[in-house]
């Protein structure tokens, strides 16, 4: 889209152009890079003694956890938990290591 002169904000100082595009980055970061990083399935990630759910959610019960350190690979993201290749269950990525 082009804009006439007519269209352009007033303010086209570079302090104000910084600012504008800081709206971009916001919406980014609020709606679009949850979904940019869920897009790239699959990966590895690298975890510690981590609880695995029947689902993507502490509301789902519990199957077992992870022993140690281990490094899983992660088919779906969803809601902040990765589904393990295995087919065992969930682990929060929260505080998981991407490889």
């Amino acid at each position: 889209m082009v804009l006439t002169q007519y269209e352009r904000p007033t303010d086209q100082s570079e302090a104000m152009k910084v600012k504008r595009a800081g709206y971009g980055q916001e919406f980014y970061e609020k709606y679009a890079r949850k979904a940019a990083e869920e897009a790239k399935v699959p990966f590895l990630v690298k975890v510690k003694n981590l609880p695995i759910r029947t689902g993507p959610g502490e509301g789902y019960p519990m199957t077992g956890k992870t022993t140690g350190n281990g490094v899983f690979t992660i088919l779906e993201v969803k809601d902040g938990y990765g589904k393990l290749k295995s087919g065992v269950g969930w682990i929060e990525l929260k505080d998981a290591v991407r490889k």
